[in-house]
């Protein structure tokens, strides 16, 4: 039997697949590795949710299961598979410190979806290609990291050597949890961390990686 492999690249984030796939992935194995989840969509809404733990422990594994499901009058059945493990996202920004000195860096944000919050992304699916990367999502969420957190943070420093501070690198992080708790809750996402990279050493090794 084949196998299915629904990412092929370490940047993709969640992809749904359209039920003229699903005959041909139910024919196939599917191998979910830890921190991947997959959920059937049956008529719009979120049916059962499986993730590694689960299908190891299934009779019968994902085609049966998949063979099962297909049986439900429904007209429109999809899968939607989805990473839940934290992923780090980078995002360069530019802007001013109080005395009008330039500040460049990146704003590491690192973040996880549970699997409770996979129908959340359906909200982006119905408006957006079907699969979802790191790119992708930096695109949607850049703009809020530089206007909500990156400009208030630097207009507190004085001077260059306060971005270097201890206080500015957690004053960064309270402030990326309290601004953008709302827009990544709506996209399914939650923030563990969150800190800036200005060192241009560092920032080199982000720029290559």
């Amino acid at each position: 039997m084949a196998n299915y492999r629904w990412r092929d690249n370490p940047n993709t984030i969640a992809r749904l697949v359209n039920a003229d796939k699903i005959k041909t992935i139910s024919t196939q194995q599917v191998l979910l590795k830890p921190n991947e989840a997959c959920a059937l969509i049956i008529d719009g809404r979120i049916g059962d949710v499986i993730t590694e733990t689960i299908l190891n422990n299934m009779a019968g594994g994902f085609s049966r299961w998949l063979g099962e499901k297909m049986g439900v009058t429904a007209s429109d059945r999809r899968l939607l598979f989805a990473m839940t493990g934290p992923m780090d996202y980078w995002i360069p920004f530019e802007g001013q410190i109080a005395n009008g000195e330039v500040a460049k860096g990146f704003a590491n944000l690192r973040m996880k979806m549970s699997t409770d919050d996979l129908p959340k992304l359906l909200n982006y699916f119905a408006n957006n290609a079907p699969t979802l990367d790191r790119e992708g999502l930096i695109g949607i969420i850049a703009a809020e990291v530089k206007a909500r957190v990156v400009t208030p943070c630097l207009a507190a420093c004085n001077t260059a050597a306060d971005i270097r501070d201890a206080g500015f690198i957690e004053r960064f992080e309270m402030t990326a949890e309290v601004e953008m708790r709302n827009l990544l809750s709506n996209l399914g996402f939650t923030l563990l961390k969150a800190f800036p990279v200005t060192n241009p050493t560092d920032m080199e090794l982000v720029e290559r990686h």
